[in-house]
């Protein structure tokens, strides 16, 4: 299921490809494409062995209620936090990560020293993310 997911947003992401490679606008992507494009970042970093995707952290949702942490390596103590390139300078997407660093850490099954994931280094098959700030993954 994962897979086919990581392989229908590849697609996505060729159909909107021009001859040199380029995508176009982040903005071109519908709702549905981002969606997709999410989970496939979340899933190749998994492939990849970042850490396992959709960890669920009390208390770390916006409301307080059950939040998922999108990539989490428990080995390294690393939180990623996928977000859309257009995201990029929205304060939201690391304020979403200090929330689940915060609930990882308070865990205490989970350990403490939990941190902001490093900089990508090697290409991902779906999505090469575009840059990151303190754990917060930009992709397209």
């Amino acid at each position: 299921m994962a897979a086919m997911a990581a392989e229908m947003a590849a697609e996505a992401v060729r159909v909107r490809a021009d001859s040199n490679g380029n995508t176009g606008r982040d903005n071109d992507l519908d709702l549905s494409e981002y969606g997709l494009l999410h989970y496939a970042v979340e899933y190749d970093m998994y492939e990849h062995g970042y850490g396992i995707y959709e960890v669920p952290v009390p208390g770390s949702s916006e409301n307080g209620n059950m939040g998922f942490a999108d990539v989490v390596d428990p080995i390294g103590l690393n939180v990623w936090e996928v977000k859309s390139v257009a995201q990029t300078g929205n304060p939201a997407g690391v304020e979403q990560l200090n929330r689940y660093i915060n609930g990882l850490n308070a865990w205490e099954e989970m350990g403490v020293g939990y941190h902001g994931g490093y900089t990508l280094s090697g290409a991902l098959n779906v999505a090469l993310p575009t840059g990151q700030t303190y754990g917060v993954t930009l992709y397209l």
